[in-house]
C-alpha cells in the first residue's frame, strides 16, 4: 500500500518535512513501490552504499525518523534508477545530501512538543505499514492493561508488540522488540534498553 505524505499536523514545518518532501516527489515518480519491495531491490545491488529495512523506509515515508547518511543515499539512488523522470542521480544525490544535513542539524524539538502517539493512533500506523496483520486491537490493550486513548511509552509499545507476536508466533528478542518501537518517536522515552521487570513481563507473554 503505497504511503502518503505526512500532513502538517503529523509532520510540521521543518528542515525535516523538507527533506521527507523530496523524498516523497522520489517515491511517486517511482510509482510508489512497497518498502518491501525497494528494501529488496537495494539489498540485491551491489553497487549501492548500503542495504536499507523496510521498517526504515516506512518510518522515513511517514516522516517519524531519517536514516544514516548511506542507507538514505541507497533509497535515493534506487529510486532515481526506476523514476519515470529519470533524474541525473550525482546531482540529486548532492540535492539530498544538503537536506539531510540540513535536518541533521536542526535542533530537536523539545519533547513537550511532540505530540504522543496512543495505542489506537499506533495500531493504525502498524496496519497502514502492513508490518502487523492480525492484530486485534481490543484484545491486544485488555492483555497488555493499556487505553486505546493512552499515550504510549516504551514499556506499553513492547507489551503490546510483545503480545502481537506471540499471537502471529513471530516473537522478536526484547531488544529487537525495542528497536522497532524506536522507529516512533512520539512514543515518550530516549531509552532503548528495556528494564528488567519489562523483560520479565515480556517472557510471561510466551508461557
Amino acid at each position: 500500500m503505497a504511503i502518503p505524505m505526512p500532513d502538517e499536523h503529523a509532520l510540521r514545518a521543518s528542515p525535516r518535512r523538507d527533506l521527507v518532501e523530496a523524498f516523497h516527489r522520489l517515491y511517486q515518480g517511482a510509482g510508489r513501490p512497497g518498502t518491501r519491495a525497494i528494501a529488496t531491490a537495494i539489498s540485491r545491488d551491489t553497487r549501492l552504499p548500503s542495504t536499507v529495512s523496510h521498517e526504515t523506509l516506512s518510518a522515513l515515508l511517514h516522516g517519524r525518523a531519517v536514516p544514516d547518511w548511506s542507507r538514505l543515499e541507497s533509497a535515493v539512488r534506487h529510486l532515481a534508477s526506476v523514476s519515470i523522470h529519470r533524474p541525473e542521480p550525482e546531482p540529486l544525490v548532492l540535492e539530498f545530501h544538503v537536506l539531510w544535513n540540513a535536518e541533521r542539524d536542526a535542533a530537536p524539538a523539545p519533547a513537550s512538543e511532540a505530540k504522543a502517539i496512543t495505542a489506537e493512533e499506533w495500531f493504525a500506523v502498524m496496519k497502514t505499514d502492513d508490518q502487523i496483520r492480525d492484530w486485534d486491537l481490543v484484545d491486544a490493550v485488555e492483555a497488555v492493561g493499556v487505553r486505546p486513548d493512552e499515550p504510549l511509552t516504551l514499556r506499553t509499545a513492547m507489551l503490546l508488540l510483545a503480545w502481537v507476536e506471540r499471537a502471529r508466533n513471530t516473537r522478536h528478542s526484547p531488544m529487537e522488540t525495542a528497536r522497532r518501537v524506536s522507529a516512533f518517536p512520539q512514543i515518550r522515552t530516549r531509552r532503548l534498553s528495556p528494564p528488567p521487570d519489562l523483560l520479565r513481563r515480556l517472557d510471561e507473554t510466551d508461557q
